[in-house]
């Protein structure tokens, strides 16, 4: 079957595509550069199919669907629905994922090297085995998310990113711009923040149990109800709000805590050589 004709059996009817598919299973189907925008491909058998440099802006690509070892390289995912979709082994390469859903998706052993993901949906999803290069992740939605043992946070752009409810369990984001990023509730024990930029972000509850936030920008952050216990925050800090913070056993040795409230801060504990004070002095 011509190109022409496979792209327009995949616009006709799904059920007569995958009818096809499975009629001719050694066939790889060439859908490169194809226009499928807005398009309902729901539970369509898509493995393997190449559309490199495709355009699938807002297109359903809803639960049921099989995308996996399909090549999207460069393709158009704009505002796409891939929600519960099967992305193993998928190939996107400097794809453009701004917008997409990809809320509970099987995305095991992907490649999204380059790729934009700019306020994409990625609750729920597994990234834990993917393989990501200067990932655009700013504004994405990454709550829920298990990212320990993944590379993607230290080469990704996080600004705005949603990491809520995330394990980034000592994960490496040091000297990383993370600002006004929402990291409630997030897990954040042994990891490596520092001379990180985290100005405005919400760290509300956060656990940064011995987590090493040397030289990191807390600018404007909130960190009411973080658990800082045995962590090394020796840093500049500038208009924190600190309320109800647990800093047991943290080394706040050398720290500038000038200017902060400090309503309920539990100090126990905590290593404060050479610490100014909010009140400007200098503790022993």
């Amino acid at each position: 079957m011509a190109e022409e004709q496979q792209l327009a059996l995949l616009k006709r009817e799904v059920e007569a595509w995958n009818r096809w598919r499975d009629e001719h299973p050694s066939l790889r189907p060439d859908l490169n550069r194809a226009d499928l925008s807005t398009l309902d491909l729901s539970e369509a058998n898509l493995s393997g199919v190449d559309l490199i440099g495709a355009t699938l802006g807002r297109a359903k690509f809803r639960q049921g669907t099989c995308i996996s070892n399909t090549s999207l390289v460069g393709a158009n995912l704009i505002g796409a629905d891939l929600s519960g979709a099967d992305l193993a082994w998928v190939d996107l390469t400097g794809a453009k994922l701004t917008g997409a859903n990809l809320k509970v998706t099987a995305i095991l052993k992907a490649n999204f090297s380059g790729a934009d993901l700019r306020g994409t949906n990625l609750r729920d999803a597994d990234l834990s085995r993917n393989r990501h290069e200067v990932v655009n992740l700013a504004g994405a939605n990454l709550s829920g998310l298990d990212l320990s043992g993944t590379e993607i946070l230290s080469r990704a752009q996080l600004t705005n990113v949603n990491l809520s409810g995330a394990n980034l369990a000592r994960a490496d984001v040091s000297e990383k711009s993370i600002d006004y990023a929402i990291l409630i509730g997030a897990n954040l024990q042994g990891a490596n923040l520092s001379r990180a930029s985290l100005k405005g972000a919400d760290l509300r509850g956060a656990n940064l149990k011995g987590a090493s936030l040397v030289e990191v920008d807390l600018s404007g952050a909130d960190l009411r109800g973080a658990d800082f216990s045995g962590a090394d925050l020796r840093t500049r800090y500038h208009d924190n709000f600190l309320s109800g913070a647990n800093l047991n056993g943290t080394n706040l040795s050398g720290a500038d805590l000038r200017g902060l409230r400090l309503e309920g801060i539990n100090f126990q504990g905590a290593i404060l050589t050479g610490t100014k004070m909010p009140d400007g002095s200098t503790h022993d």
